[in-house]
């Protein structure tokens, strides 16, 4: 069996940050200490009424009080500056169209109390009309993918993710052991509610994808409420930065990936993993 790479593949393109480091000159004045920067997000799920939010929150040395709708949070990494600490509001309750307040308190570092807040909107929910989940799907390798799906109230834009997954089995002896497995993620958020993923990004290399025992794709996508464009400014205001949004999240489609070559013989038949 041929050896492939057991790694993740990104379709997109990947940014590599290299840096090097000369000889130091005489030190300058200390800078401010910075705001603290907000990741945070409430998510909505249409299949089970259920509801969750999430920050991340750098630049910050003590563990703040942060709130979603006055839900206390709960916190779910240890404070140890610089990395960013990590809260998580595990079942809170809201519908569709309602708004989600995110308040953080902390001490500034004069002493003087901060605060930083901002406000989303439940996107409402919506539904695939293209393909249908509960259907069969058939990807040919190298075609291109379409998706279609309802507008949802309150949505600003719509985040869709592609998740192709690739295992090899070990059938020596009649075994069905993954030897080696690989996947392909592509992840990004569009203004319509139409979607076509090019055969070249999902599989730049249709002869490479083909010759995996198992091939399976999983497409889902989610409303999306608040700041999504390169460049857009943050929505936290007050006394910190960043951003805030929520997602609804919607139906996922799995699907075979279908290899137009002729099918490698084996000595075992193996079946295509569970997909749900």
């Amino acid at each position: 069996m041929r050896r492939l790479p057991c790694f993740a593949v990104p379709l997109a393109a990947a940014l590599f940050l290299a840096s090097c480091e000369g000889d130091r000159g005489p030190a300058g004045p200390a800078a401010p200490d910075p705001a603290p920067y907000v990741m945070g997000s409430v998510y909505y799920g249409s299949y089970d009424n259920s509801g969750y939010g999430y920050a991340s929150i750098s630049n910050l040395g003590v563990m703040p009080d942060v709130t979603f709708n006055g839900v206390p949070s709960l916190l779910s990494s240890p404070v140890n500056p610089p990395n960013p600490l990590a809260v998580l509001a595990p079942d809170l309750s809201f519908s569709p169209g309602d708004s989600v307040h995110l308040d953080l308190a902390f001490p500034q570092p004069g002493g003087q109390p901060g605060n930083a807040h901002a406000v989303v909107v439940i996107p409402d929910t919506f539904h695939l009309v293209y393909p249908e989940p509960e259907q069969n799907f058939d990807l040919p390798i190298g075609s291109d993918f379409t998706a279609r799906w309802t507008r949802s109230n309150h949505a600003q834009a719509y985040r869709v993710r592609m998740v192709l997954r690739y295992v090899d089995l070990d059938t020596t002896l009649g075994s069905l052991i993954p030897a080696a497995q690989t996947h392909q993620v592509l992840d990004t958020l569009v203004a319509d509610t139409t979607v076509v993923l090019s055969g070249q990004r999902l599989f730049p290399d249709p002869a490479w994808a083909s010759a995996w025992d198992q091939r399976e794709g999983e497409f889902s996508v989610s409303a999306h409420y608040g700041p999504w464009q390169p460049g857009a400014p943050g929505n936290v205001n007050g006394d910190g930065r960043g951003f805030f949004f929520a997602r609804t999240i919607g139906e996922t489609i799995w699907m075979d990936l279908v290899s137009l070559e002729p099918a490698r013989t084996t000595t075992v038949q193996p079946e295509l993993s569970v997909r749900r």
